[in-house]
């Protein structure tokens, strides 16, 4: 879910921890970014992600690492981490989590780059790394 980044309209933010059954009812809000002409990026890491295998049902852990450029909205940090802990019971694959968080993200920001990594713990011997890199409409081919 997307919200504007009108303070007013913050659903996180302030407020008692809601927790959504899943990231399709977690709010992303956003701020202002107070210096949409500056060069420079914003890097988040988020090192307790928690998802379910669609297969086996077993958690997949990790750490999701978020790098953007931001345009004219910044993320709020507390609606972000509520987003991200939302995927507790969301049944996805790795991937599928890394590229929902991806567009979600770009969705809500609009931002010049954005690229999301998931580093998961391994599992039978294989380590998965996603990356998702956002695409703006202008630079779609």
């Amino acid at each position: 879910m997307i919200r504007e980044d009108a303070s007013s309209q913050m659903v996180a933010l302030g407020k008692p921890k809601s927790k959504p059954e899943s990231p399709d009812e977690a709010p992303l809000d956003t701020i202002p970014n107070l210096w949409p002409d500056a060069d420079y990026e914003v890097c988040v890491t988020y090192t307790e992600f928690v998802s379910l295998c669609p297969l086996s049902a077993r958690l997949d852990l990790g750490e999701i690492k978020i790098t953007y450029v931001p345009s004219t909205k910044l993320i709020e940090t507390m609606a972000l981490t509520t987003y991200l802990e939302s995927f507790r019971n969301y049944t996805c694959f790795l991937e599928c989590a890394v590229n929902k968080i991806c567009y979600d993200l770009g969705e809500a920001l609009e931002p010049v780059r954005l690229e999301v990594l998931g580093r998961f713990r391994q599992r039978d011997s294989i380590s998965v790394s996603p990356i998702a890199r956002w695409k703006t409409k202008e630079n779609m081919h």
